[in-house]
């Protein structure tokens, strides 16, 4: 049976997969740790973070195809591996792609311009305040609503958002015109998704004319939140 290859989101790990790896079956899922999250070391700042990353996920890579999903940040990691190694990959499935660089110019400046209150917070090393507002656009539940040892963790981490930028903003690795348009992908969005990922969605759709896509839930994070509707356009991605 072919194996999954997938790759979680910023300030996740790998132990998010859990649930829907279940849901699926008896498979055989790869879910390594990006640079600064689960039990991978941290991001020197050496470097992009999305060529440490890939390093990262290419030595846990195993011989032969794989079934590649990935979510938000790890959906963008996805699409750079398709582009980059295209004959690997016998089906590529995107849980909201953050390549924000794909959505049209009025929607990405709206979306800088949410992301204001993030920057200056960080800029201040106000990391706990940096931290909320991330949640607010990204996160499920409430801020004041988390323990506070995830907020903690999300607060440590918070750096790594700033470090992925220019590869979600402006894509400095040339993933767009680089797309293969021959390539079936699937792409999963939440039922009602805000103007930025639908308009990510929509420049991916340009570029790949068979994109497939599916909304489903509500929120940012439908690996953890619509795990049986998930896992059944996955199935359906691999049969």
């Amino acid at each position: 049976m072919v194996p999954v290859l997938a790759l979680h989101c910023a300030l996740a790990s790998s132990a998010a997969w859990g649930p829907l790896a279940r849901a699926c079956g008896a498979r055989d899922w790869i879910t390594p740790d990006l640079p600064g999250h689960g039990a991978a070391p941290d991001f020197d700042g050496r470097g992009r973070f999305m060529d440490a990353a890939l390093e990262r996920v290419q030595a846990a890579m195993p011989d032969g195809a794989v079934d590649l999903v990935g979510h938000s940040y790890g959906a963008v990691l996805a699409l750079r591996l398709l582009v980059d190694l295209p004959e690997r990959f016998r089906s590529v499935t995107l849980i909201e792609p953050v390549l924000f660089a794909a959505a049209e110019p009025g929607a990405r400046a709206r979306h800088r311009a949410e992301m204001v209150p993030f920057a200056k917070a960080l800029a201040g090393d106000d990391r706990d305040r940096a931290a909320e507002v991330f949640h607010g656009l990204w996160g499920e539940g409430a801020w004041a609503d988390l323990p506070q040892p995830i907020r903690r963790h999300l607060a440590a981490r918070i750096h790594l958002i700033q470090a992925t930028e220019p590869e979600v903003m402006d894509d400095i690795h040339g993933i767009l015109p680089r797309l293969p348009a021959d390539r079936e992908v699937t792409v999963i969005l939440r039922q009602d998704p805000p103007e930025i990922v639908s308009a990510i969605a929509q420049g991916l759709a340009t570029r790949l004319p068979k994109l497939r896509r599916y909304g489903m839930g509500q929120g940012h994070m439908l690996p953890q939140t619509a795990v049986s509707d998930v896992a059944k356009v996955l199935q359906a991605a691999w049969s």
